[in-house]
C-alpha cells in the first residue's frame, strides 16, 4: 500500500513536471519569438534613425552655404549701397538743374566748350574723307 501511494505521487509529480516543462518550453518560444520582432524593430528604427540623421546633417550644411552665400550677398550689396550713395553724393555736387538756375552762363560756356571739342575731333576723323 505504501508503495502504491509513492508510485501514484510520483506519477502526479512527473505529470506536473512535464506539464511545466511543456508550459515553460511554449512560453519561451513566444518569447524568442517576441524577442526577435523586438529585434528587428530596432533594426528598422535604427536605420530609419540613421537616414534621418543624414538628412539633418545634409540640410545642416546645406543651410551653413546658403548663410554663406546671404553673407556674400549681403557684403556686396552694402559696397553697392556705398557705391550708389558715392554717386549720389557726386551727383548733387555737380547738380546741372541748380548750375543752370544760378550759373546759366558758366553752364552755356561748359556746354559750348564741350560741343566744339566734339566738332574739332568729329572733323578730323572725317578730315580724310574731304568734307566741309
Amino acid at each position: 500500500m505504501f508503495n502504491n501511494i509513492i508510485t501514484k505521487i510520483l506519477i502526479v509529480i512527473v505529470i506536473i513536471l512535464t506539464i511545466f516543462t511543456v508550459y515553460f518550453y511554449l512560453t519561451n518560444k513566444s518569447i524568442k519569438n517576441e524577442i526577435n520582432a523586438l529585434k528587428q524593430s530596432n533594426i528598422i528604427l535604427e536605420t530609419t534613425i540613421s537616414n534621418q540623421n543624414k538628412k539633418i546633417t545634409d540640410y545642416i550644411d546645406l543651410i551653413d552655404k546658403n548663410i554663406k552665400i546671404i553673407q556674400e550677398y549681403d557684403l556686396k550689396n552694402k559696397e553697392i549701397e556705398n557705391k550708389i550713395n558715392n554717386l549720389n553724393l557726386k551727383l548733387e555736387k555737380h547738380n546741372l538743374n541748380k548750375i543752370a538756375k544760378n550759373k546759366p552762363k558758366l553752364l552755356e560756356k561748359i556746354i559750348n566748350n564741350g560741343i566744339e571739342k566734339e566738332k574739332k575731333e568729329l572733323m578730323e576723323l572725317t578730315k580724310w574723307l574731304k568734307i566741309y
